[in-house]
């Protein structure tokens, strides 16, 4: 009789689903919340509130499909949980001597045994998808059959993000004994890159001048949920004009989900590759693969090392070099010892052995240390060149906008900065800080944060000089009421002023009066009187904060970054509304003259500081 090979177990198939089940209907749910149901409740919903009368109700009603469709298919983070649940309960029987003995002394292949699992792991992962899909194409070719792709286009973005998540999971079991240690590393691979960067960007903003709160970039393929979120699925863009926001939903990076779901394949094979290596013996340990022991107690030495030393450094109030150099290295051994405690289940864990590879261990993350220190003095005196900057926002007490021929002027404050960065950076008080953040034309950012002390001479010449670079009139107009000042629309005016008692009374502007105040404040401002920044002198006293003031909301002439909403990251988000508080001193007499005839105040003199009226 011709014998044949066998690469499923239909009764292990069978079983295991069946046994599944609570993880099934759970994982089903989740779905139908997520996509169908949620669908139909919010299109529901929305249709009680727009008539069919209205003319664009068509295209709004779409525009609510592909919105609901885009919340659902955005990054898979439901299968960052579901693919470490399923592949734990898949080989759950490898975490326990007694049960991987078992299953390994039935007469089935350990080929027959891992593809078995892995089908029925994949037929729990992908079927439902497939029906719970069906169901909202079902919803969407009832409300627009133009737009059913949409459903498709959801079915193919979970399987693909489930593949991959189920492929990283199944391997990272495979690297372990233990079922607490499963999801440990899983979180790990899938935080590693995340947390390499910050540790650089730690180590580099404790020592670098400005790169203390420096933007991590964390968009890499090496970091892959935040990375499939921002690279594929239903896109959506928000963009504001002056009749108010809207939204763009594209489908995008269709490729990038299936390049992530062919490595969640290649995963597979690889963990089929560990499972046929696997000693059964390995249950119950951390670590199940002997070449891998190493890395996890290096990796924990080291991650785990550097950031118990970075915070002990913030709680100490330390940023000295000479200082953390030797506290890194003693929490990193501390760590790694304590790693190869984990691994041998045992607190003597010291020998020979042990100290060489810590030693050898201390001596790499020594020129680890050194290159991101080195790193570190090479980023703070960079500054991108006029050519690669898109556009560059400002902040001091406000935002400023700079692009074109006005880059050089903050490039030229920046780099009086950096040449006197070791007078400035020195200092244990800051008064003031100047954010700068760069938009590059590749879509990157350069951020930095630095601190003044006011006392310092060369710090109150730089402050000035950054006081006149955003000082001039035509610029604080249009970084107040956008680029269209001219032709700017007042919503609403409120005032902060003086009654004759010497209280603060706050009053609502009259429709009819706004226009001559706006244009006495553009007059003012041309003049000097009124400026967004404040200069040293006015700055350092105690007494330069007035209480006349005026609450200005409206909208723009035409779409612009506001530089006060995006200074952070220089995020380009457009926007026409405008909310500017303008404060009044004794030197703005066209306000002043203004507010008077229109019977606002009672008197010329009444501009008062807080501490007069306390």
């Amino acid at each position: 009789m011709q014998s044949k090979t066998s690469f499923f177990n239909s009764t292990i198939i069978k079983r295991t689903i069946k046994q599944g089940w609570p993880i099934l209907v759970g994982y089903i749910m989740v779905l139908l919340m997520e996509f169908p149901v949620s669908l139909a409740v919010n299109l529901s919903q929305w249709k009680m509130w727009n008539e069919w009368t209205s003319e664009s109700y068509l295209e709004e009603l779409q525009t609510q499909i592909k919105m609901n469709v885009s919340g659902s298919a955005g990054g898979g983070f439901m299968f960052v949980i579901m693919g470490i649940i399923l592949a734990i309960y898949l080989f759950a029987y490898l975490y326990t001597a007694r049960n991987a003995n078992m299953m390994h002394a039935f007469p089935v292949t350990r080929k027959e045994l891992f593809l078995s699992n892995v089908v029925a792991g994949l037929i729990m992962l992908l079927v439902p998808i497939v029906v719970t899909g069906l169901l909202g194409v079902a919803i969407i070719a009832a409300n627009s059959a133009e737009l059913v792709s949409y459903g498709f286009i959801w079915m193919y973005f979970m399987a693909m993000y489930a593949l991959f998540y189920f492929g990283l999971a199944v391997c990272v079991c495979m690297f372990t004994g233990n079922v607490v240690a499963a999801p440990v590393f899983y979180s790990i691979m899938l935080l590693l890159y995340g947390g390499i960067a910050c540790i650089v960007k730690g180590i580099e903003g404790s020592f670098g001048y400005g790169l203390s709160t420096e933007i991590i970039d964390l968009d890499s393929p090496f970091n892959p949920v935040l990375y499939l979120d921002g690279h594929s699925g239903i896109n959506e863009v928000a963009y504001s004009t002056a009749e108010g926001y809207f939204y763009n939903y594209t489908p995008i990076g269709f490729d990038v989900a299936a390049s992530y779901a062919v490595i969640g394949i290649a995963l597979l094979v690889a963990a089929y590759a560990l499972y046929r290596r696997r000693r059964v013996e390995t249950a119950g340990d951390w670590i199940s693969v002997g070449w891998a022991k190493p890395l996890f107690r290096w990796g924990i030495g080291f991650g785990v090392g550097t950031l118990g030393a970075l915070v002990f450094m913030e709680l100490i109030s330390s940023s000295r070099e000479i200082i953390f150099f030797p506290i890194m290295l003693v929490f990193i051994l501390v760590f790694f010892v304590f790693s190869q405690m984990i691994i041998m289940k045992d607190f003597r864990v010291i020998n020979k052995k042990l100290m060489i590879e810590g030693i050898v261990c201390s001596v790499l993350f020594t020129g680890f240390f050194v290159f991101a220190d080195i790193n570190g003095y090479w980023r703070e005196d960079y500054i991108p060149s006029v050519d690669e900057i898109d556009y560059a926002i400002a902040r001091g007490n406000y935002g400023y906008y700079f692009d074109g021929e006005n880059l050089e002027k903050i490039i030229s404050v920046q780099k009086d900065l950096i040449v006197a960065k070791d007078s400035l950076e020195g200092s244990k008080t800051s008064d003031y800080s100047i954010n700068l953040s760069y938009r590059l034309k590749n879509g990157k950012y350069v951020r930095r944060i630095y601190n003044l002390n006011l006392s310092n001479e060369i710090a109150k010449n730089i402050y000035n000089e950054f006081y006149d670079v955003v000082s001039e009139s035509e610029y604080e107009k249009k970084t107040l009421f956008g680029p269209g000042y001219e032709d700017f629309t007042v919503d609403s005016m409120s005032l902060n002023v003086i009654d004759d008692s010497m209280s603060t009374k706050y009053v609502s502007v009259e429709q009819d009066d706004y226009m001559a105040i706006y244009q006495a404040i553009l007059k003012d401002i041309d003049e000097g009187h009124i400026s967004i920044m404040q200069d040293y002198d006015s700055y350092m006293s105690s007494e330069s904060d007035y209480a006349n003031s005026i609450n200005i909301e409206g909208r723009a002439a035409e779409p612009f970054i506001n530089p006060d909403n995006n200074w952070y990251n220089a995020t380009k988000v457009y926007t026409s509304e405008v909310s500017s508080y303008i404060t009044v001193n004794p030197d703005c007499t066209n306000v002043i003259d203004t507010l008077y005839d229109l019977g606002y105040m009672y008197s010329k003199d009444a501009v008062y500081r807080y501490s007069d009226i306390n």
